[in-house]
């Protein structure tokens, strides 16, 4: 199996990366050692993950954890972007994003669940936020080509609204019970992130769920201890 490296894509110091092509017919099962946020710009096919065979088409946004093994498969004029970046190297607001349950959901407990055979892919972007998201994706591609003096600071501010775009889109979109179960438990870490300092017992988080305690468990398990 293809181990990338984030080396291969970037060849700076600063650990941020851009990719924008059409998929081959026959994508290998692969991995890499950085996080990759995809957004689905033309085209359908399947994702596949673990034994996972997951349908995707234009508009649709998931992240692909470090480590993790995908493929595509049954590509049908496949055109993906993809957002090479690791979060322990940039240097965040992520304090500030504690507050949106959607950047959790985006980035911490929906790739964590994706792989269980009853979640699918959380967001799909309408064609207007898609048009939204490819001005920012144009706005990193400038910045990132250009490498002119503090390009790593607009960088990391366009990265920061993009995240905090796609996490509303996220909020808006989620209706269905799955996408519930994701909101509810990032509405928790969420609070857990920004109130730590707090004494907060199991009854104040199920109740920011809520779901029962037993409940609550029962969805951590699932998500943190697989």
């Amino acid at each position: 199996m293809k181990i990338f490296k984030f080396d291969e894509f970037c060849h700076d110091d600063f650990h941020f990366g851009l990719t924008e092509s059409p998929v081959q017919k026959v994508c290998p099962l692969h991995t890499h050692d950085f996080c990759e946020l995809v957004i689905v710009r033309r085209g359908s096919g399947l994702h596949v993950v673990g034994e996972e065979k997951l349908p995707i088409r234009a508009g649709d946004v998931f992240v692909v954890g470090d480590n993790i093994s995908h493929a595509y498969r049954n590509v049908n004029d496949l055109t993906v972007f993809n957002i090479l970046f690791r979060f322990d190297e940039m240097e965040l607001p992520t304090g500030l994003l504690s507050v949106l349950p959607g950047y959790y959901a985006l980035f911490q407990v929906e790739p964590q669940l994706r792989g269980q055979h009853k979640f699918r892919s959380r967001l799909h972007l309408s064609d207007e936020q898609l048009i939204r998201a490819d001005l920012l994706l144009d706005h990193l591609r400038l910045e990132l080509n250009g490498m002119q003096a503090g390009y790593q600071a607009a960088i990391t501010g366009i990265f920061t609204e993009l995240l905090v775009f796609l996490a509303r889109c996220f909020q808006e979109e989620s209706s269905g019970e799955e996408a519930q179960i994701v909101t509810r438990l990032s509405r928790v870490i969420s609070r857990i992130e920004s109130q730590y300092t707090e004494q907060i017992t199991l009854d104040d988080l199920a109740r920011s769920a809520n779901l029962s305690k037993r409940t609550l468990l029962r969805y951590f398990q699932n998500v943190y201890h697989r």
